[in-house]
């Protein structure tokens, strides 16, 4: 998660000015772990064994969040 947010607000820098970047690269951050501590805990929780339909199912939903991270990141540009 760190990483993300991290080129998240090195990239966020070069468009607005560092606080907005800093506050979007943090929020960035909360939503990340949220996404995966959710998919972790509920592929436990459900015992989804690895390459399963069902792991690729979570595994769907997982990145279409984090792109859909990635775009409310660009509406708010």
């Amino acid at each position: 998660c760190l990483d993300h947010a991290v080129l998240t607000f090195f990239v966020l820098i070069l468009f607005t000015g560092f606080i907005p970047a800093l506050i979007i690269a943090l929020l960035e951050y909360a939503a990340h772990f949220a996404i995966d501590f959710t998919k972790n805990y509920l592929q436990n929780k459900n015992k989804v064994k690895l390459h399963s339909s069902r792991y690729w199912q979570y595994a769907t939903i997982d990145q279409i969040a984090h792109y859909t991270t990635y775009f409310v990141i660009v509406l708010a540009m």
